[in-house]
């Protein structure tokens, strides 16, 4: 691995992980080996907070300080402000219906990259500030950015901007953008609960309404169309359109600050916390950290891959979880690593959890 904190999780095309790092660069994993890149190799920084693939196959990594880096799988081109980008620390990747590329950036406002060239958006162009934290599509294909000083949309043509003191937004510290199956949009704000948007107006919920607390760090949907609200602190809620149901540490959940969210292929919902991961079924939590083998109890992002397996970033390395048939035919949670993925039934042997962590110390340079 490039570095033991890993920041972000991306599977390619192609079936090959991605794991951008605190410090270390980006490192790849194809099921064998890991592979790194950092600077040496034309990385543009080698802090890495997001990694998208383009409809070309190419990687994106953005980068606090460093702009863009594009990989085309033989070389890297780093893009800077120098090539057009309006700042150099980007935050998030987003791409659109279209193809196009949309950048934020902490302080130069959004970036829009359509294959040839870069279109930058700032407040002279009506967005609502320069601090773009999220960027999400909804289904009419009208882009939404959530900044420091409210949620901005954008139709192609102009912005419309919507703030708590004109528009009925709760808070104007949007933290996450999330549309749901039924076309609603979801923003989580920093200090001031939800807000969901149905096309028309702003319907706020808040801790009076039932939610966990009002710090919203993210948003999922699960299988059954519930929302499930993550937050800085009160735990986890759902909502059925109706009403809140709350989880916290007495329910199970391993700690009350959830970084982020996941929803397995299964149905399962994944909690991604700073004391170890939970997983909810449906009817109870059942918590992984370091007591049962975790690389470490930070965790900051949960992907599945094609093949099922769950990997989680932490501050000290990388663990996977993989999924197998006892001779019983009970599941069973098997925890892996990488070098583990393809070990058979007979060498599981007791099917207890089996933990590898894997860190720096396995990069392939």
């Amino acid at each position: 691995m490039a570095s033991n904190h890993i920041n972000t999780i991306v599977e390619d095309t192609k079936g090959k992980l991605w794991f951008g790092t605190e410090g270390g660069g980006v490192s790849s994993f194809n099921g064998t080996r890991f592979e790194t890149l950092t600077t040496k190799e034309g990385l543009s920084n080698n802090t890495v907070m997001g990694i998208t693939e383009d409809t070309k196959g190419n990687l994106w990594f953005s980068t606090i300080g460093g702009g863009l880096s594009r990989y085309n799988g033989k070389s890297i081109n780093a893009i800077t402000t120098t090539q057009g980008l309006p700042n150099d620390f980007i935050f998030n990747i987003k791409q659109d219906k279209s193809g196009n590329l949309w950048f934020a950036t902490n302080g130069g406002g959004a970036s829009r990259y359509d294959g040839v060239s870069f279109v930058n958006f700032t407040t002279a162009q009506g967005l609502a500030s320069g601090w773009v934290y999220t960027i999400e599509e909804d289904k009419n294909g009208y882009m939404w950015f959530g900044t420091n000083e409210g949620v901005s949309r954008y139709d192609g043509s102009s912005f419309i901007t919507f703030t708590k003191e004109e528009m009925g937004l709760s808070d104007n510290f949007v933290t996450t953008i999330t549309e749901d199956s039924k076309g609603n949009l979801w923003i989580g704000t920093h200090q001031s609960g939800v807000c969901r948007f149905d096309g028309t107006s702003f319907t706020t919920f808040t801790t009076s309404q039932g939610l966990a607390s009002n710090a919203i760090g993210s948003i999922v949907e699960d299988t059954n169309g519930k929302l499930w609200f993550g937050t800085r602190g009160g735990g986890v809620s759902s909502f059925d359109g109706t009403k809140f149901t709350t989880f916290t540490v007495r329910q199970g959940l391993a700690h009350n600050i959830v970084n982020s969210m996941l929803v397995d292929k299964t149905g399962n919902i994944w909690f991604a916390t700073i004391a170890g991961v939970s997983r909810y079924d449906g009817s109870g939590f059942t918590t992984f950290n370091t007591r049962h083998g975790l690389a470490n109890d930070i965790v900051s992002d949960i992907v599945e891959d094609t093949e099922g397996v769950l990997w989680f970033g932490t501050e000290e390395g990388l663990s996977g979880l993989k999924f197998n048939k006892s001779v019983e035919g009970k599941e069973q949670d098997v925890i892996v690593g990488a070098a583990l993925l393809n070990v058979s039934n007979k060498e599981i042997k007791s099917y207890t959890p089996v933990w590898e962590i894997y860190n720096k110390k396995q990069a392939i340079l």
